[in-house]
């Protein structure tokens, strides 16, 4: 059974997705961190919460759900 998520309630601010749009394609934290000028902490911060927001634990969920809600696109 798939978790229903209301995407309207969702808000990814600036920074969530461009951390989002950085992790699909596969840069690490560190890498992350370099391209937005922010420590890795930051980065990882920003991760879990995504996490949170989008009710996933993996990395490989985390970017299969931002695309099945529609937050990325291809």
């Amino acid at each position: 059974m798939e978790n229903k998520i209301n995407t309207t309630q969702i808000h990814i601010s600036k920074r969530e997705r461009q951390v989002l749009e950085y992790i699909a394609e596969g840069l690490t934290s560190r890498e992350i961190s370099a391209e937005l000028g922010i420590s890795v902490g930051t980065v990882e911060s920003h991760r879990k919460t995504l996490f949170a927001k989008l009710h996933v634990t993996n990395m490989a969920s985390l970017v299969h759900r931002s695309y099945q809600m529609g937050i990325m696109r291809v």
